[in-house]
Formats: structure tokens, C-alpha cells, sequence
């Protein structure tokens, strides 16, 4: 069997697609299964997590794909919404397409991809669908893990090949700052990265090391000046454009603890498990693409424009909604086990009107990646997170269609237990009986989803959370069509 996958642009996305591209090597153990990439890092990346598949590099352009390839395939695995991706699947002419694909010159999406556009549509932050798990649902035995580079661990003694100017040491450990982000909205300040490695060094000194690429080299400059400033005699090793792909990992499957924001390289570190501080602002949402990685921690800052989309062409040079150190901090001693400080004095950011900050800690169930309330920020339940609770759990019975025969006896033991998640996080009571959270309700019950499955398990799962919320028993009749 011939099998073709198409994966996308970007580094972080190959890597959240590894628990997907596994599961199809351990499905078509026989077949020549060919990865084929346009971005030279997914190349590179590929071949050090499946050096067992080929990989085929395509130009930009997508010219003379068609010939490295091969038309004909028996299966194309498309992970691309790019439409020249779209249009170069007609000139493949495969047997079968799993993915999107145009169908008679209009899109056709899998059935999760479906209902995260939806949600995307109707408003994202009721989203609870993370991309890992999109791509997951193509093949639904896939193992909810990411893949780690095969390979990679430093050894002690070498340190690393390329770099060769750092050795892991036990007696200090190191923790790393990934400063860049490939847009600057999502972009954590790296005066902020500064303020938050002073204050981890005045409890837990460690080794500082900053990673990432070329580009980013002005931002290591700046955060080098400011921080030997703040912090005299402390060590900071600049590896950021200086190693490979394969160094990078080696380094970051030593880490105690990686501060980043939305990222390739915090996918990487997830595919570790290591301990990571994710900061997501801006077009970033952590529910979407947050780090599949049961040791990490979130901060999400949300302005009143937000979660927003990078080729609105914003023109601010910073997102408004920037999580401040001191509540990275918190998440930041969490991590690494230290006691909790700060809480009484902690100000989330630099008091916006409108921008809210939340802390979370994520968590892997059997379907997939969510996030948990956790922190002095913790999520507040709200009717975004109502919505996202029930969006969440009518998904998973539609894309797993024996998961809602199974559990359908159980929907409200889980669904509350969800719902405690939120209320445990907050001491007052609040009132969703306002006349705006059930026209949203309504109108997403009637209009939202094409899939009837989805909008009846949607009903029952909001009338189970609105009738744990609501003592006075609303009448749901004037709620739900």
C-alpha cells in the first residue's frame, strides 16, 4: 500500500501531529508510508521522531510535487488547509483522501475539524478541542501522546555536539527561555522573562539557558543585558541560533523547567513530558494548542478583542492582555514543586479594563488534552466555560460514536465533575440566569450544528449543568428549542 502524508507548515504543528502519524506506521506496518513537507524543519524533524518513513521535501510553490511523489497513491493523509495543498491533492489523484479535500470544488472537513470550526465560528473560547486531538480522530486508536525525538538524550559527558559549551550538570539545574514566538502578539515581553527569572533565582538558583532561532538572537541580546544587571554573577548561556534540531532537543530532554509561549519549541518540550510554564496571549489559545503535556502549566491572557487572528493586521507592538511575572512565578514554583508564595500580593497584569488572566494546569484524559482550573487564577466559571464543558463532551460523542453509548448512563456524573473543576475555583456564587447567556444558548442549540447528534447531546449536556447551577430550575423549555 501506498500512503502519502501531507503535513503542514510549521514545526509545531508536525510535532502535535506525531501521535497521529504513529498510530498510522503501527496501522500499515507493510505499506511505504512517505512524509512529505514543505518547511525544511519538518524534514529535519521528521526524520530524527521516524527516521523508519521516507520524507519528500516540496517547494514552496508545490511545483513538481506531483512528480516526487507519484500519482495515484492508494491513501493521501492531508493535514494542510492551505488551498494550493488543497488544489495539489486534485493533481495527486489518490484513491482515498483522509482529511480536508475539496469535493466538487467545495471544502469537505472530517468531522472534527468540523466542529472545531464551529466553535471557532460561534466564538472560540467555548473551544475545547485541541488540534492533537483534531488529527487524532483521523485514526481514532491513536495513543493521546506526543512522539519524542528518537536519539537525543544528552550524554553527560559529550554535552552537546554542535553547541559543545554546555554539559548537563546534576548539582545545577537548568532551566531554559524560549523568547520568540512566530508572531509578535504571541510573544511574551522579554522584559517579562527577565523579571520572572529574577525572581525564580532568588529562591531556586539554576542555570539559565536561552533557546531558539536566528531570528530571535536581538531578543537573547536584550534579555542577556537586563538580566546580568538584575542578577550579578548569575550564569546565562546563549544557545539561541547556535544548535541544531537535534541539539535542541537533547538540551530540552535535560530541562527542570521551560518558560516559553506558543511555540515549536514548547510542542517539543511537551513531547518530553518535562516540566513547562506556557504564557498565551494574543491569536494563542491554550485550549486549541495548548502543550500536550501533563506537567504543564498555562497562563492565558484574554483582551476584550481576543483570542484575535494574526492576519488582522493589529498594529500594537504587544498584545494588551501580557500575564505579569509575579503570577508566572506562582505557576513557575508549582512546577518545580517549591511551597507556594506570593499569592496574597499576586496582580495578574497591570489592572486593563476588560483583560482577564487565567491559570490552568493541563491534563490527559481518554480523549484527549484539557485544561484544569488550577492557580491563583484559576479559570472562573463563566458562560464561555459552560458552553465549552458541554461543547467538549458532545464532540467526543459524535468524532467516538461508542464513547456515547458507553458513558450516555454517566453524562452527569462527568459532566459535574467537570463543572466542580471550575466552581471549587471560585467562593461566589454567580447567576447564569441572564437573559444573554441563553440566547447564546438558544442560538447555538438551533443554528450551530449541522450534525443532529451533536446539537441533542449538546441540549442534554447544558440542561445537566444548568439544572446543577440554577437552584431555582429554570424552565428549560424557554432555553432549549
Amino acid at each position: 500500500m501506498d500512503i502519502v502524508i501531507l503535513e503542514p507548515a510549521k514545526l509545531g504543528d508536525f510535532i502535535q501531529s506525531s501521535p497521529l502519524v504513529n498510530e498510522i506506521i503501527k496501522a500499515h506496518p507493510h505499506s511505504e508510508i512517505r512524509l512529505a513537507a514543505l518547511d525544511s524543519s519538518v524534514i529535519e524533524m521528521a526524520g530524527l521522531i521516524f527516521p523508519e518513513i521516507k520524507t519528500v521535501a516540496l517547494e514552496a510553490n508545490l511545483q513538481g510535487g506531483a512528480k516526487l511523489l507519484g500519482k495515484g497513491a492508494d491513501l493521501v493523509i492531508n493535514l494542510s488547509l492551505a488551498p494550493r495543498v488543497l488544489n495539489f491533492l486534485e493533481d495527486l489523484k489518490p484513491q482515498k483522501i483522509i482529511g480536508p479535500q475539496l469535493v466538487k470544488g467545495k471544502l469537505s472537513l472530517p468531522v472534527a475539524q468540523k466542529l472545531a470550526m464551529c466553535a471557532m465560528t460561534l466564538g472560540r473560547r467555548m473551544g475545547r478541542l485541541n488540534l492533537v486531538d483534531i488529527w487524532r480522530s483521523f485514526y481514532p486508536k491513536s495513543d493521546p501522546r506526543l512522539i519524542a525525538p528518537k536519539g537525543t538524550h544528552m550524554d553527560p559527558q559529550k554535552g552537546l555536539i554542535d553547541a559543545k559549551i554546555i554539559q548537563i550538570d546534576d548539582n545545577v539545574p537548568t532551566m531554559a527561555f524560549h523568547l520568540g514566538a512566530g508572531n509578535h502578539l504571541r510573544r511574551w515581553p522579554v522584559e517579562n522573562h527577565v523579571k520572572l527569572a529574577e525572581i525564580l533565582y532568588s529562591k531556586y538558583p539554576f542555570r539559565a539557558v536561552l533557546i531558539g532561532t536566528r531570528p530571535e538572537e536581538a531578543l537573547a541580546r536584550k534579555f542577556m543585558a537586563l538580566y546580568k544587571e538584575l542578577v550579578p554573577g548569575s550564569e546565562v548561556i546563549n544557545l539561541v541560533g547556535k544548535t541544531s534540531l537535534k541539539d535542541l532537543a537533547s538540551l530540552i530532554s535535560t530541562l527542570k523547567l521551560l518558560v516559553s509561549s506558543d511555540t515549536g519549541i514548547m510542542h517539543l518540550a511537551a513531547s518530553y513530558g518535562i516540566k513547562q510554564l506556557s504564557i498565551f496571549c494574543g491569536p494563542a489559545l491554550a485550549h486549541e494548542t495548548g502543550p500536550y503535556n501533563k506537567n504543564a502549566y498555562v497562563l492565558q491572557g484574554l483582551a476584550p478583542c481576543g483570542p484575535c487572528t494574526e492576519n488582522l493586521g493589529c498594529h500594537r507592538r504587544q498584545c494588551r492582555a501580557i500575564p505579569q511575572p509575579s503570577a508566572a512565578a506562582f505557576l513557575a514554583f508549582e512546577a518545580l514543586g517549591m511551597p507556594k508564595i506570593f499569592e496574597k500580593d499576586l496582580d495578574p497584569l497591570d489592572g486593563d479594563k476588560g483583560i482577564v488572566v487565567e491559570s490552568y494546569r493541563a491534563e490527559l484524559d481518554s480523549f484527549g488534552f484539557k485544561l484544569v482550573p488550577h492557580g491563583p487564577f484559576r479559570a472562573r466559571l463563566n458562560s464561555n466555560n459552560i458552553l465549552g464543558i458541554s461543547f467538549r463532551e458532545g464532540a467526543r460523542s459524535v468524532i467516538y460514536k461508542d464513547y456515547e453509548n458507553l458513558l450516555a448512563d454517566k453524562r452527569e456524573e462527568i459532566l459535574k465533575k467537570e463543572l466542580d473543576k471550575y466552581l471549587r475555583a471560585q467562593d461566589d456564587t454567580h447567576s447564569f440566569g441572564n437573559k444573554k447567556f441563553f440566547q447564546t444558548l438558544r442560538y447555538i442549540a438551533k443554528n450551530a450544528f449541522e450534525d443532529s447528534r451533536l446539537k441533542d447531546i449538546f441540549q442534554k449536556n447544558s440542561k445537566l449543568l444548568l439544572d446543577s447551577l440554577l437552584p431555582e430550575k429554570t424552565h428549560f423549555k424557554e432555553v432549549l428549542p
